[in-house]
C-alpha cells in the first residue's frame, strides 16, 4: 500500500491560486480552496520554478521562431505543427516538446503566403 496520499484536492491548483483562473473550474481536481500557510509557501515556490523554467522555455520559442523565420528568408519551406481543438497552430521544439507559443498569421514571418 502506497503512503503518499492520492488526493488530489488536497493539491492547490496552481492556475487558480497563481493565476487567478482555472479554466476547469469546478471539474479541476486540484484544491481551490483557502490554503494553508505550508500550502502558501509549496505554491510561492512553485511559482518561483516554473518562471525560471518558463523564462527558459521562452528564450528557446524565441530562438526557434529566429531560425524558421531565417529559414524562409532563404526560401526553404516551414511547417508548423496543427493542434486542432486547441487554438491556433503552435511552436514545437526539438523532441517534439511543445513551448507553448501560439503562432498567429504575420507572426514573425513564420508562415508564408500561398503561391
Amino acid at each position: 500500500e502506497c503512503s503518499f496520499s492520492h488526493d488530489l484536492s488536497r493539491v492547490p491548483c496552481k492556475f487558480f491560486h497563481v493565476g487567478g483562473n482555472c479554466v476547469k473550474g469546478a471539474a479541476c481536481p486540484f484544491g481551490h480552496g483557502t490554503l494553508t500557510d505550508e500550502q502558501r509557501e509549496w505554491v510561492e515556490r512553485e511559482w518561483q520554478v516554473n518562471s525560471k523554467e518558463m523564462k527558459e522555455l521562452l528564450a528557446k520559442a524565441l530562438r526557434t521562431e529566429q531560425e524558421a523565420k531565417a529559414r524562409v528568408v532563404a526560401g526553404e519551406e516551414v511547417h508548423i505543427e496543427d493542434v486542432s481543438g486547441r487554438g491556433p497552430s503552435m511552436i514545437w521544439g526539438e523532441d517534439d516538446v511543445w513551448l507553448g507559443i501560439p503562432i498567429t498569421p504575420g507572426t514573425a514571418g513564420l508562415q508564408q503566403e500561398e503561391k
